[in-house]
């Protein structure tokens, strides 16, 4: 059965953890003391739903919630607060209903597909209320990295791009050469250690009942795959953060907060994605062994031949062909053109390339929408054209001039 295939596919990405011992210091002596469940609040967060009646494992859809904030919020705010208080989830906001993904190659293949996670609705109100309490908490005491912009307010794709541009264009204004090196996780969301997880949420304040809380919300959980209305047998979620869940996010960047705290080069993380570079060789070399230390020690692993080198260059000469560099005994593969973060960076800092490829997508979907105006119908081609299409062409036209062919002309 294709369900129970999936199933078993997806539950190979998960890992037993094999020590509880591993060493890391605190990082503050403040602690969250009390979250609050107040029925305003609940009923706050309720309305703001996006109503659409979406599967869920408790079978209770969001736009129920949503026309009834008012009168289930004092209900839940009781549910929530006895939850919290008891350290005690109810067993359905610990299941997920997972729907496979096809990403590409061929469909036969279960490892071409991503689980999309379908969690309760209910459960998710009171992680949004137990995340806000956390996110406070660790923006008032600066405990996050500022090399993260993953899943961060105020601190998106575009300024992660902006901060990374400026240090290669300052680097190549000196005349000198910026290596990067682009790590790639090996299912790093599936491969969290849940017993090392709530070391680490200890030693950054999270205490007493929310540790127990969230040790619960970790603990016992299941997933079940289902196609075209057939579910798979339950399986257990051995590691990970809950992927559908509001808190997943979170918890893996506290997870990974210390990745760069040995780093002598610059870093850059965006959730998983991360990339290393400096205009020392060496430098790098050293960080990627401190890299492969760092996953030995809390269980995570990095597919060398996926990860990218790249070589931003002043000068034709190109990149030097001793330049090598490795991790965990395997070398990284040498590139001269990378995406990153949906834009295309190539080894002389033209974004020449990056324009024709944009330019190339939309001139793919407009002669696709055309086909739909013949076919369709005039208002079909419009509906479609500003949903699709005029989003890609404003993204091409106003980020970056079409002239743009060296660093520094960002319009």
């Amino acid at each position: 059965m294709k369900a129970e295939l999936l199933s078993n596919c997806f539950s190979n990405a998960f890992t037993e953890d094999k020590s509880t011992n591993t060493d890391f210091p605190y990082r503050t002596n403040h602690f969250i003391n009390s979250l609050c469940f107040e029925p305003f609040i609940v009923e706050s967060i309720l309305s703001k739903l996006t109503p659409k009646c979406n599967t869920t494992p408790d079978g209770i859809p969001a736009i129920f919630l949503k026309r009834t904030c008012t009168s289930i919020a004092l209900p839940l705010s009781i549910i929530f607060r006895n939850s919290y208080n008891q350290a005690v989830l109810p067993s359905f906001w610990k299941t997920a209903l997972v729907k496979p993904l096809h990403k590409k190659g061929s469909r036969s293949d279960p490892n071409n597909y991503r689980p999309i996670s379908l969690t309760s609705a209910v459960g998710k109100v009171m992680e949004k209320m137990v995340r806000k309490s956390i996110i406070l908490f660790l923006d008032d005491f600066k405990l996050l990295s500022n090399s993260q912009y993953g899943f961060r307010s105020k601190m998106g794709t575009e300024s992660q791009l902006l901060s990374y541009q400026s240090k290669l264009v300052t680097n190549y204004l000196s005349k000198q050469t910026t290596f990067s090196v682009y790590i790639d996780f090996r299912k790093a969301f599936d491969t969290v250690g849940t017993k090392k997880l709530l070391i680490k949420l200890e030693r950054y304040g999270i205490r007493n009942h929310l540790l127990r809380w969230l040790e619960n919300f970790l603990s016992n959980r299941t997933q079940r795959v289902i196609i075209n209305g057939v579910m798979s047998e339950e399986k257990s979620v051995l590691s990970g953060v809950p992927q559908g869940s509001v808190l997943g996010p979170l918890l893996f960047l506290l997870f990974v907060n210390d990745i760069g705290d040995n780093f002598n080069s610059d870093y850059l993380l965006y959730a998983d994605d991360l990339k290393i570079f400096s205009t020392d060789k060496s430098s790098i070399q050293r960080d990627l062994d401190s890299l492969s230390t760092w996953c030995e020690n809390w269980q995570m692993s990095v597919a060398p031949n996926k990860c990218e080198t790249i070589a931003f260059y002043h000068s034709k000469r190109g990149m030097d062909k001793d330049t090598k560099f490795t991790i965990g005994g395997a070398t990284v593969p040498i590139t001269s053109r990378i995406r990153d973060l949906g834009m295309f960076f190539t080894s002389d800092l033209s974004f020449s390339n990056h324009i024709d490829t944009v330019l190339r997508k939309a001139h793919q979907r407009v002669n696709i929408f055309f086909n739909v105006l013949r076919h369709a119908g005039f208002d079909t081609f419009i509906k479609c054209f500003i949903i699709y299409v005029r989003p890609l062409i404003e993204y091409g036209s106003i980020i970056f001039s079409p002239h743009s062919q060296r660093p520094g002309e960002i319009c």
